[in-house]
């Protein structure tokens, strides 16, 4: 019995011990220190139109010196579509056999491309940067449509959440908000044609409003085709 009750008061004695660590190590600069200092917590109009350089080469398949734009474009969706061959026994694509080996980076450098673009989007959301919203929402089109007609259903809608399951959209509904999103940003260029967007930063148009609300509609024409 006296053993019994010696046990008792150990065990509470550590639960006690135990309890004081736990809460000496609670604080009320939890979020302080739990806070990256090094991190950006808003971006300067420099740190988006840097990012929007970034976006426009992984779009293209042209990030970091890789090899994507060879496998992505001239590895499997040229030879599928017979604009050229080889003669080569690795790669039978020309013969309409895929292989997951060229054709993931596609999606590699899609989701290389949209990480930038949904962080350009949550950060333009003011009234004066309209234009570096609505060039960079157009570039979504251009970005997400080759990859739907890639792939079919896609995961696009919850592109940027914090989910460990993503579901896919059909590519009809991907195409309808793609429509969308080329009407909103036309117009909203439209009304701001004026205004700075990205300067040399753009590797595409050099910064030129102009020239991208004309070429929404070399978008909207590829989306028509698959409407």
């Amino acid at each position: 019995m006296n053993y019994l009750k010696l046990s008792l008061t150990r065990l509470s004695f550590r639960v006690l011990i135990a309890s004081s660590i736990i809460l000496a190590g609670c604080t009320r600069d939890y979020e302080e220190i739990n806070t990256d200092p090094t991190r950006l917590t808003h971006l300067a109009t420099e740190d988006i139109k840097g990012l929007f350089t970034n976006a426009e080469y992984m779009a293209m398949y042209s990030g970091d010196g890789s090899a994507e734009y060879q496998y992505a474009q001239g590895f499997f969706a040229d030879l599928y579509a017979q604009y050229s061959a080889i003669t080569a026994t690795f790669d039978p694509t020309d013969r309409y056999n895929i292989t997951q080996e060229w054709i993931q980076e596609q999606w590699i450098g899609t989701f290389r491309a949209m990480a930038p673009l949904v962080n350009i989007l949550k950060q333009t959301t003011e009234p004066e940067k309209k234009t570096l919203n609505a060039i960079a929402r157009i570039w979504k089109v251009w970005t997400v449509h080759r990859a739907t007609d890639y792939y079919g259903p896609f995961p696009y809608s919850y592109i940027g959440y914090d989910s460990t399951v993503i579901p896919y959209d059909s590519q009809k509904d991907i195409y309808m908000d793609l429509f969308k999103e080329l009407k909103e940003s036309t117009a909203d260029l439209a009304q701001n044609i004026g205004q700075e967007s990205y300067g040399t930063a753009d590797v595409i148009f050099g910064g030129d409003n102009e020239k991208w609300r004309n070429g929404h509609r070399r978008c909207r024409s590829l989306c028509g085709l698959f409407k």
